[in-house]
């Protein structure tokens, strides 16, 4: 048996709450909203990005949930970390800018129209 020593970067749920408090919980990319679309189930849910990478500060960092932290459903949160560093939030915004595909897919829209091959 060997042991292995590194170092751990721990999240702080009460600074993830007071971004969701100051924020909301839609996405602030896209401006998707799980409560929504899903409905009560999935109400409240959302990413919160950490605008600073916890690993790159490499020291005992204190912080601030309105300037380093923001909401982002699954799929921008996804977007952001497709390359390291990861992309800035400006940058996905003008991805979705460049594009005329729909931002996010809307359950509820999807539904109306029915089953694939239903029409």
């Amino acid at each position: 048996m060997r042991q292995v020593i590194g170092t751990a970067y721990e999240r702080d749920c009460g600074a993830r709450q007071k971004c969701i408090a100051k924020y909301g919980t839609n996405c602030f990319i896209c401006k998707f909203s799980f409560g929504t679309e899903y409905g009560k189930v999935a109400d409240g849910f959302i990413h919160v990005h950490h605008l600073r990478e916890l690993s790159k500060i490499r020291k005992e960092y204190v912080i601030d949930p309105t300037k380093d932290l923001w909401p982002v459903c699954p799929n921008c949160h996804a977007v952001l970390h497709l390359r390291n560093p990861a992309y800035t939030v400006e940058e996905v915004l003008a991805f979705l800018g460049s594009t005329s595909a729909p931002r996010c897919a809307r359950p509820k829209a999807l539904a109306a129209a029915g089953p694939p091959g239903a029409q």
